[in-house]
């Protein structure tokens, strides 16, 4: 028997500011506001003094030409002096600013101020105002679905337990390691089965829990022999077992999960995972996952 940390691996995400510049693409089609679409970047008025750069590639002007020993841009042809568009844009419609705006009305306490509702409704509230369920945030909801233009795809070596509580999200993709068709007694498999470690608190704890798993083994392994095929043989199997399963989720629905499954009331196999997860992809993309709590 062998046994494993948890672990996850991003296998595919898109580079943070193409994944909003897409999606700011796709989103001022709605509003027919295209010409407001911008990357931040102003044009060199020494090198470019009537303000277009050049040639034009799929309606989108392309520098050309610069001057080198500009001493305004030093080259560059263009000079960073604001955010790209798409970060105005997604805190638009995430509603981002609305969200601080009742965030901090509902938890003046903390500042000395008077609290306008009592302290122990003040997490509920907090939290209906990120999952867009307050009454006063209703009436302006997010554009979320605009996120589900973007995916990310991400590998998992968990328990049987963690995916099994995974798949009940209903808007992800997944592909999944089969026990009915992989025979843990085989060399590849080391012909043991391996399982997630499982931490405890006693030592008394910790010999139950071993001594438990190398039964399901020992018994797994004896049906194998006597002809039975793993896929009635995984019956005996604990939760514990080893499972490597891949997710392809939109930003949308990332969302949610980290909403669900990095609370204080998920499972703590889910937490485990799932809040470092999180915590990757605010750094990947903070202005998408930055204000979840």
């Amino acid at each position: 028997m062998k046994i494993i940390e948890p672990s996850y691996e991003i296998w595919d995400c898109p580079d943070g500011e193409e994944a909003l510049a897409k999606i700011e693409r796709i989103g001022r089609e709605c509003y027919k506001s295209e010409d407001k679409i911008s990357n931040g970047r102003d044009l060199c008025p020494k090198c470019f003094p009537d303000g277009k750069t050049g040639h034009t590639v799929d309606g989108v002007y392309t520098i050309a030409i610069t001057m080198p020993s500009c001493p305004v841009c030093h080259g560059a042809g263009s000079l960073q002096n604001r955010e790209p568009s798409s970060h105005a844009f997604m805190r638009m419609i995430l509603r981002t600013d609305r969200r601080k705006e009742l965030t901090k009305k509902y938890t003046k306490q903390f500042t000395g101020e008077p609290a306008p509702v009592k302290p122990v409704r003040l997490e509920e509230m907090v939290r209906e105002i990120v999952n867009g369920t307050l009454d006063s945030y209703r009436d302006d909801p997010p554009h979320d679905g605009l996120l589900e233009h973007c995916s990310v795809t991400v590998h998992f070596t968990v328990s049987r337990g963690f995916t099994h509580e995974l798949v009940r999200h209903r808007h992800g993709s997944y592909a999944q390691e089969s026990t009915r068709y992989c025979n843990y007694s085989k060399g590849k498999f080391g012909s043991s089965i391996t399982v997630i470690k499982r931490s405890f608190e006693l030592e008394e704890q910790i010999e139950a829990w071993m001594h438990g798993v190398g039964e399901i083994e020992s018994d797994y392994m004896k049906l194998i022999k006597l002809g039975v095929k793993p896929e009635i043989a995984r019956d005996l199997l604990t939760q514990a077992t080893k499972a490597s399963i891949t997710l392809t989720a939109n930003f949308n629905s990332l969302r949610n999960f980290f909403r669900k499954r990095c609370s204080p009331r998920a499972h703590p196999d889910m937490r485990a995972l799932m809040i470092p997860f999180r915590d990757e992809m605010r750094q990947r993309i903070p202005i998408i996952f930055d204000e979840l709590i």
